[in-house]
């Protein structure tokens, strides 16, 4: 790793570890000195785990230090790891396919399929349907078990929830410019895409946005909208690597 982040570490062996010492005023009433958990071999992985643990052990502590009592900080605690893994999975469809944070947490089961993403509520009040990348394996059987535990929140709320979250974390991380934010992610997925050599349509048709080429665009029929549009879109986001 380029950038070291706080709780994570790697072992000689290549093995990713959570490890973070308790408050000392806590170790008493938590019984133990430190977090150490094994977090496995694969970097994506290990920082799944590493988000879901770093959130609720803040959690944890916040929660005794205004003085709850044990249990009912460990339940709070474990809620919000809840919320967190749902945040993991939305930072996951950022990173990936592109969609906007609020488009994320709308989507219900019936919008995803083994082979495509029905975003039907977006900024610009146009559906559009995505190829569902290889990249995502696993999105449409997250989904179809139930997809996002929002309860009662609005989907605005957990996308500002989550970009405040992300925000707290990458600071926490070490990275400390202000333009590292949740959207970054699209950027870069724009990014990846550009260097790749594809053409403002794909990349349109990935990301849902609207401008260029002026009122050419009203008379094109998008990528999205065509079985071989569809298959350009699905190859362009199958050959981008992440890591």
């Amino acid at each position: 790793m380029n950038t070291k982040i706080r709780y994570l570490v790697q072992t000689k062996d290549g093995l990713y570890r959570y490890k973070r010492k308790v408050p000392l005023a806590l170790r008493d009433l938590l019984r133990r000195d430190q977090w150490n958990y094994s977090l496995g071999r694969e970097l994506e992985a290990a920082q799944e785990k590493w988000f879901e643990y770093k959130k609720k052990h803040d959690t944890l502590i916040e929660r005794l230090k205004s003085g709850d009592p044990v249990e009912r900080a460990h339940a709070t605690a474990d809620a919000v790891t809840i919320r967190a893994a749902d945040h993991f999975a939305a930072m996951e469809r950022l990173q990936k396919d592109g969609p906007r944070p609020v488009e994320i947490f709308r989507m219900k089961p019936e919008n995803v399929t083994p082979e495509f993403i029905n975003i039907t509520e977006t900024k610009t009040r146009k559906s559009r349907k995505l190829p569902l990348s290889k990249n995502l394996a696993g999105f449409h059987e997250f989904m179809q078990a139930g997809g996002w535990k929002l309860g009662k929140t609005k989907p605005e709320s957990a996308a500002g929830t989550m970009s405040d979250s992300f925000t707290k974390a990458i600071r926490a991380a070490g990275f400390t410019n202000d333009r590292h934010v949740l959207y970054s992610t699209k950027d870069t997925l724009v990014d990846r895409l550009q260097r790749a050599g594809h053409s403002d349509d794909v990349i349109r048709g990935i990301t849902g946005h609207v401008s260029g080429q002026g009122q050419l665009r009203n008379y094109k029929t998008r990528l999205n909208d065509t079985p071989e549009g569809l298959a350009m879109l699905r190859k362009a986001l199958d050959a981008v690597e992440y890591w």
